[in-house]
């Protein structure tokens, strides 16, 4: 099977699964999701803090035999899913509080675990000696109402690796090894033991750890933070290698929530060794209406990584109503990535209209290649090692972008051939370029690319430390542009290079741009972004909580309030780019355009997302608010296509709901063609075919 054509599916092992009182309810639920067209299941469920059950461990592995033999009766992969690392430590009456809901969410109890609480207060058990310990304090990192393991520590990764052996015995088809990261600042006699080993250099002792944690000029600093990225490594390393080893081919798909961001976790996924799927986790915590921005902003990340490794990208939901359900579903057929949800009422939630559409409009959803001729540059190593990263435009260009129907893309910095596909390469206060990279960057612009630029980007030098001003304008061969919002523009061989100032496209006062965009990279202090400023603003709703203590969640974005700053945005890339698709819609109707693989058809993708945002700031939400799809009506919406010669003229409308009607067309002067679709017939998704 095509790795993109496989279909995902969540399988709950919670108490009733554990325990069965009914043994033929596996086969009965495994048979349905067959039906359903399920061909690879997820495991999750109450065991996933999987270090919290070790005296259990037997009941689980119980249960996975039974789980495989079932799926496998019905033609179905199953993959293992569990925290490879956390366990519970629920020692005050709120971490209490959160074990006892998290096993009431899951329709489960402590009650039919003999000796569970009693287990998880016990600070004598083995593995509490692998647990991370804070650098400064001397105390257990706390992790989600508990402790995790040290993902560096020899005798916890063997012991781990022999337990992986007997879950693989039970059938399993494939294993997701999942939270490997580090939870705080880890000063265990592990890590000081190897860091020592490696770099030379050593581990400050609890009473000099404030005064060297944090200092990005320290180059021994530096080399932890890179240490702590290859501890991580090492670890899904190990991995493969032991179930290799065994003679297996262990199916390998995984996800990450929240990639776009600072990494102090040292979370490693893209640059795992091992990877079959790669997908985005849109959080259960989260509420779909209010979040979908940032959900659709990451898979922008995800769909870079998949093209790079060669395989699929998707995007996974926990969507639990039908309106939920279909929402989430044209979000990721907006993004071209494949579709997995996770509801805690799979049974009740049926999906095979949405599969049974993906099937019969396979060219239209996955043959196709996304129309964009914008790229925004991407750093895995600034991502690991620039503390600054949380002050950047990058976050509020892509949603723009995405709500103002400019299809656009990211590269990363080792994506040189791919940037040659874009006529405009975007570097948003990117600060850690190595000087190789800022030579291929020159070279984009030298054979005719345009090259925009912010005037920190590259601050950094190639081992993450400071680059002076004047050996910046060296290597750049122009001055950095220090203004507010002027935009210096350098011709470069064929191409151009333009410098925008600190607060072009900033959804806010200069002011706060200069703190966040000139001020804060010369802080130089690990996650000082949130003690200069209260909160970032440069992004639209990146997640919405679902919990909250006390008072009810409240819409944490400020859509309306960025509008000014989108207008500046849209207009100046629309300017500066040829861009496929422009169309007349109402607010957040999104739009994608998508090219067959002969080119001889272009698909745009429509997703109704009226009104889900505006008007919502400081108002207290909940996860069952509902996508709206309002109704339109009015005058027909107009759609400006670039479609070449090769592209026939003619255009029809189909949605999940209704077959196709023909659209009226006009070619213009100017060689695009203009397509008018009436209002009325978008319900909530639909596809715009052409040719």
């Amino acid at each position: 099977m095509k790795e993109s054509r496989a279909r995902f599916g969540w399988f709950w092992c919670n108490d009733e699964e554990m325990f069965p009182k009914d043994p033929s309810a596996l086969d009965r639920k495994m048979e349905l999701y067959a039906q359903r067209g399920i061909t690879h299941v997820i495991l999750f469920g109450i065991t996933h803090f999987r270090w919290g059950f070790r005296p259990h461990w037997d009941v689980i592995r119980d249960c996975l035999r039974r789980v495989c033999e079932a799926g496998h009766k019905f033609g179905i992969k199953v993959i293992e899913h569990h925290s490879a690392i956390l366990s519970y430590y629920p020692a005050t009456p709120d971490y209490r509080q959160r074990m006892e809901n998290l096993f009431r969410m899951r329709f489960s109890s402590p009650d039919s675990w003999e000796g569970f609480r009693e287990y998880q207060l016990d600070m004598t058990r083995e593995d509490r000696k692998w647990i991370q310990i804070h650098g400064g304090t001397g105390k257990p990192i706390e992790a989600y109402g508990g402790f995790a393991n040290c993902p560096s520590n020899d005798e916890f990764v063997e012991e781990y690796l022999k337990e992986l052996e007997r879950e693989y015995a039970c059938g399993l088809d494939g294993i997701m090894t999942d939270d490997v990261q580090f939870f705080g600042p880890c000063g265990c006699e592990s890590c000081r033991r190897k860091f020592r080993e490696r770099t030379s250099y050593s581990l400050p002792e609890k009473e000099q750890w404030d005064a060297w944690f944090g200092d990005t000029r320290n180059p021994s600093f530096r080399a932890w933070m890179r240490f702590r990225h290859d501890m991580v490594r090492e670890f899904h390393c190990k991995v493969k290698l032991h179930y290799e080893k065994l003679g297996k081919k262990m199916l390998r798909p995984n996800y990450v929530a929240d990639a776009l961001a600072a990494n102090g976790a040292c979370y490693c996924v893209e640059d795992a060794p091992a990877l079959d799927w790669f997908f985005q986790e849109c959080m259960f915590g989260s509420i779909i209406r209010y979040s979908f921005p940032g959900f659709y902003m990451e898979e922008l990340h995800r769909r870079m990584v998949a093209e790079r490794r060669k395989i699929p990208h998707m995007m996974m939901f926990y969507a639990e109503k039908p309106e939920t359900l279909r929402f989430t579903w044209g979000l990721a057929r907006l993004a071209g990535a494949m579709y997995t949800n996770a509801p805690r009422n799979a049974e009740e939630l049926d999906e095979t209209p949405l599969r049974n559409y993906e099937k019969e409009h396979a060219e239209e959803l996955f043959d196709s290649e996304m129309m964009s001729s914008i790229a925004f540059l991407d750093s895995l190593e600034n991502r690991h090692m620039d503390v600054a990263y949380e002050a950047g435009r990058l976050k509020f260009f892509l949603q723009s972008c995405f709500f103002r129907n400019i299809p656009c893309d990211l590269a990363g910095t080792e994506d040189e051939e791919k940037w040659k596909k874009y006529p405009v390469l975007c570097v948003m206060d990117l600060h850690l370029l190595r000087d190789k990279e800022i030579e291929k960057l020159l070279s984009y612009a030298e054979n005719g690319g345009t090259l925009v630029l912010t005037g920190t980007s590259g601050i950094l030098g190639d081992d993450g430390g400071d680059r002076s001003e004047e050996e910046w304008e060296k290597l750049w061969g122009f001055p950095r542009n220090h203004t507010p919002k002027e935009i210096m523009t350098y011709r470069k061989g064929k191409g151009k290079i333009l410098t925008l100032g600190y607060a072009f496209g900033y959804p806010d006062t200069e002011e706060e741009a200069f703190c966040h965009l000139e001020k804060f990279p010369d802080l130089h202090r690990y996650g000082a972004v949130y003690k200069l400023m209260p909160m970032r603003k440069d992004c639209v709703g990146v997640w919405t909580a679902r919990f909250t203590t006390g008072e009810p969640p409240v819409y944490n974005g400020e859509y309306d309030k960025g509008e000014e700053a989108r207008n500046i945005v849209e207009k100046f890339l629309s300017d500066l780019a040829p861009l496929a698709l422009r169309c007349q819609v109402p607010d957040l109707v999104l739009a994608v355009p998508w090219k067959s693989a002969d080119g001889k058809k272009i698909f745009v993708r429509l997703l109704n997302a009226s009104g889900t945002l505006s008007g919502m700031e400081g108002k207290a939400v909940s996860h069952d608010d509902m996508p709206p799809f309002p109704a339109h009506t009015g005058e027909a919406w107009r759609f400006l296509v670039e479609t070449g010669d090769a592209v026939a003229e003619k255009a029809e409308f189909e949605t999940l709901s209704a077959a196709a009607v023909p659209l009226r067309t006009s070619r213009r002067e100017d060689g695009k063609l203009e397509i008018f679709l009436p209002p009325e017939y978008l319900k909530d998704f639909g596809i715009i075919r052409i040719g």
